[in-house]
């Protein structure tokens, strides 16, 4: 049986192609879950563009929405970019995703968590303050924290993509992975699901 991975994130998730005028995706062979897709996993892509941490008003509706496309051996999360675009400090980030999290862990007691810090934001159209930059960079270590302290699993996403408008084919908008980037996420998530082997 293969292995059922539930992916949570915003546009870095779903595969925002900020080429198309109307904000389709990338093709799956592109997409850092299409790569987890190819390798023999079974991925349930729940990116959605501009998502920011829930909050504790939304738990109710997103555990709901977790719950009826588990069960899932793996649950991974990123989130925390478009958090950071709207002025949220990564301190303030990280507490909400402290709580999400057990909101995710209690829909999907027995999945394996992973929370996947977001790529390093990058100065273009979309990130015009070094703060931004600095909280971006500061949110990994506290990701890293958090996962030791909920005891979950942690990924950090150290390289930072391109972020440049007019640069379509690196990135083009917010905080979209660039390749090399979706290559590294995927690699990352693949690691940790095989490193985690069930038996059936």
């Amino acid at each position: 049986m293969r292995k059922r991975i539930l992916c949570i994130g915003d546009s870095n998730t779903w595969g925002y192609d900020p080429r198309s005028y109307f904000g389709s995706q990338y093709p799956s062979e592109v997409r850092w879950t299409g790569l987890l897709e190819r390798s023999g996993l079974q991925v349930i892509n729940c990116g959605e563009n501009g998502m920011t941490i829930p909050c504790e008003t939304y738990f109710p509706l997103r555990e709901r929405l977790s719950r009826s496309r588990l069960p899932a051996d793996v649950v991974t999360v990123m989130l925390g970019t478009n958090d950071l675009l709207e002025g949220s400090e990564a301190e303030e980030t990280t507490e909400r995703m402290k709580r999400f999290l057990i909101c995710v862990t209690s829909a999907a007691p027995a999945a394996r968590a992973l929370l996947i810090a977001p790529p390093i934001l990058k100065r273009g159209t979309w990130v015009q303050s070094e703060k931004q930059i600095e909280n971006s960079v500061k949110l990994a270590v506290l990701y890293r924290d958090l996962a030791a302290e909920t005891g979950v699993s942690c990924r950090l996403r150290q390289e930072s993509p391109d972020i440049q408008s007019g640069k379509a084919r690196e990135t083009g908008c917010r905080g979209c992975l660039a390749g090399s980037s979706r290559r590294c996420v995927q690699e990352q998530c693949q690691g940790f699901v095989d490193a985690y082997p069930l038996y059936y």
